[in-house]
């Protein structure tokens, strides 16, 4: 009965993983330009004493990827609010390095640089040394953005907005919108499509993540039965 605890205790194992990651996507359910997480099981067979075939599987957490599904686009009518409507991250500066983001939500701070939700300055350029900050002139006229990501000031155009590409794959959750990007992982999206004066939403289905913080509640519930039961078995063997 002991292989039977340990089944069990890998089945709350798993469950407990994927509870963490379900009860952050509701989290952050109405965090723009948020990007949901899903995880992956595997089921590990287990040899044997007596050299028969593996037959008793232990269930655990074998990766968690980012579901890279575009999240709805909310109308804002600020001149500042961009979008991406096709595949892609703008880019931002932080001190973990550059990151990528959906959360197109910018604004400029006091000394003009144009900076996303989270204060982090907004990088124009390209991949992979060519990115810099965007800088306004602080009391200039207003900034804007248009479709092609050309951020404008007074009729002058200052600078172009970074979009990239990066596969799921090279991207790890660093927080809200954020996502910390493998060295070397991006390339340049020579023509964005680009929708100004939107934020795109989290990628979050609120009803579906009710759901499934219920299911993996019950299976951590089903996994912790299955241990209890076990233990009662193998104490009643015991006592015979």
């Amino acid at each position: 009965m002991a292989n039977s605890v340990y089944i069990g205790m890998s089945a709350a194992m798993a469950s407990e993983a994927r509870l963490q990651v379900v009860a952050n996507n509701v989290a952050n359910v109405s965090t723009a330009g948020f990007r949901g997480q899903r995880v992956a099981f595997q089921d590990v067979l287990v040899a044997t004493l007596d050299g028969r075939p593996a037959e008793k599987g232990f269930a655990q957490a074998a990766d968690t990827a980012i579901d890279d599904a575009s999240g709805p686009l909310e109308h804002t009518g600020n001149p500042l609010d961009v979008a991406i409507r096709d595949d892609g991250y703008f880019v931002v500066s932080s001190p973990q390095g550059f990151m990528a983001t959906r959360a197109g939500s910018f604004q400029t701070d006091v000394e003009g640089t144009l900076v996303d939700p989270s204060g982090r300055p907004v990088m124009a350029g390209g991949p992979p040394d060519a990115f810099s900050p965007i800088r306004a002139r602080p009391g200039g006229g207003p900034v804007s953005v248009l479709d092609d990501g050309t951020i404008m000031q007074d009729g002058t155009a200052l600078a172009q907005l970074a979009v990239v590409q990066v596969d799921a794959a090279n991207l790890t959750p660093a927080g809200g919108s954020h996502l910390i990007v493998e060295r070397g992982a991006m390339r340049p999206v020579q023509t964005p499509d680009l929708a100004v004066g939107y934020v795109e939403g989290s990628n979050v289905n609120a009803i579906r993540g009710m759901v499934e913080l219920i299911e993996v509640s019950r299976d951590y519930q089903n996994a912790t039965k299955m241990m209890s039961e076990a233990r009662r078995l193998d104490q009643k063997l015991m006592t015979r």
